[in-house]
């Protein structure tokens, strides 16, 4: 069997699911760790958007007609243990702070290619009759 387009945007869909299911856990460590209540604040914020975020991924799946299913996302797993060393090499100093709001970036440059990137593939494969998408 031919993989198509839509093999491929099943496979981002399952990173994403699993990067946003993973960072529903990393918040609540850093906010213990952050300094700052306008952080603390940003945190938790930010917590209830990627809760919103594993909804609206899982409503994707639905609309694919496939459960929400996770695969290991590497690339999520090795930026998340490196902004664990580096809230563990930081917090409790001045720095500690933008250590975490550096991390964060990271974390979430990392996954907004990732979903442009299958809001493409869909649009591509909804445009196209084609058997592989």
């Amino acid at each position: 069997m031919q993989k198509g387009l839509s093999d491929l945007l099943l496979h981002g869909l399952k990173d994403i699911y699993y990067a946003e299911k993973k960072l529903t856990v990393v918040p609540p460590k850093t906010m213990k760790a952050a300094q700052s209540q306008e952080l603390i604040n940003a945190l938790s914020s930010h917590l209830d958007e990627t809760h919103e975020h594993v909804k609206k991924v899982g409503d994707f799946f639905d609309l694919l007609n496939q459960p929400p299913k996770a695969v290991k996302c590497e690339a999520i797993d090795g930026i998340v243990a490196e902004a664990e060393s580096i809230l563990k090499e930081f917090s409790q100093t001045a720095a500690g702070d933008a250590a975490i709001i550096f991390s964060a970036r990271r974390l979430n440059i990392m996954k907004s290619p990732a979903m442009a990137a299958c809001m493409n593939m869909r649009k591509s494969c909804a445009m196209t009759k084609r058997p592989y998408c």
